[in-house]
């Protein structure tokens, strides 16, 4: 089903959906790094990254309201 950049539906959702990726790559980020699981650091700072993406991708769309 095709929706368009002012369904406000799918944009609450798309938003839901950045947050809880973002929650969860900081969790795992966090995981890793305090060696709660044996996994090489790398990894740990490869969610944190992951996680300044999607904060930044999450800011940006905050503050750009030209699409609402």
């Amino acid at each position: 089903m095709p929706y368009a950049h002012k369904d406000l539906a799918a944009m609450a959702l798309s938003k839901r959906i950045g947050y809880s990726i973002l929650a969860l790559n900081l969790f795992q980020g966090y995981v890793v790094l305090n060696n709660i699981l044996e996994i090489p650091l790398q990894f740990g700072y490869m969610h944190f990254a992951i996680s300044l993406i999607m904060l930044y991708t999450l800011i940006r769309s905050e503050k750009d309201k030209t699409w609402s």
